[in-house]
């Protein structure tokens, strides 16, 4: 029995100093899947003399908190700048929906301005597949809006150009006539 504790207790001290390495590891989810596989193993070793037991248990379970931690950390991190990203993204879509909205603005220049946020959000990565799609609705919603305003542009436009050329014509058939009288 001596002998069976004292082999698993050199098993046990190996895992512990293999929990410790990871404890530093540069990627922590990596390290936590590690420590997981570690935990399987410390499961399957037997017993060591029971206070030695109870003093290599707590040094291992230190080891893996530190690393579960860590991964959480790292999660923590992560989701913090994926919310900033989704928020980016959002305000730039909010930005191009101003520019449709505003009927005062210069045509060429919110086409400009919504040309530049659209390749703003384009560098927005990565963002959740959803909030992506969702976000590329709503800039194809203001791209059409502002094709559609300038349409609306030309067409006044060129309203107004016949209306002007009709004046013209009506003068000068008007000239003709005093003319000719």
């Amino acid at each position: 029995i001596r002998n069976k504790q004292q082999a698993n207790r050199a098993r046990k001290e190996e895992l512990i100093r293999r929990a410790q390495a990871l404890t530093t590891a540069e990627d922590p989810r990596a390290a936590a899947e590690e420590a997981k596989a570690l935990q399987a193993e410390w499961k399957a070793v037997g017993y060591a003399q029971p206070n030695v037991d109870r003093r290599l248990w707590r040094e291992f379970r230190s080891a893996c908190d530190v690393i579960f931690a860590r991964r959480d950390e790292a999660r923590g991190e992560a989701d913090q700048e994926r919310q900033a990203r989704i928020a980016e993204a959002e305000a730039l879509c909010a930005a191009a929906e101003a520019l449709a909205a505003d009927q005062a603005i210069d045509l060429a220049e919110a086409r400009a301005k919504f040309d530049e946020l659209r390749e703003q959000f384009q560098a927005v990565r990565p963002l959740p597949r959803e909030r992506f799609q969702a976000c590329s609705r709503r800039l194809r919603e203001v791209e059409r809006a502002l094709d559609v305003h300038a349409r609306e542009q030309n067409h006044h436009r060129d309203g107004e150009v016949r209306g002007e050329q009709h004046v013209e014509d009506r003068a000068r058939q008007r000239h003709d006539h005093h003319r000719d009288d």
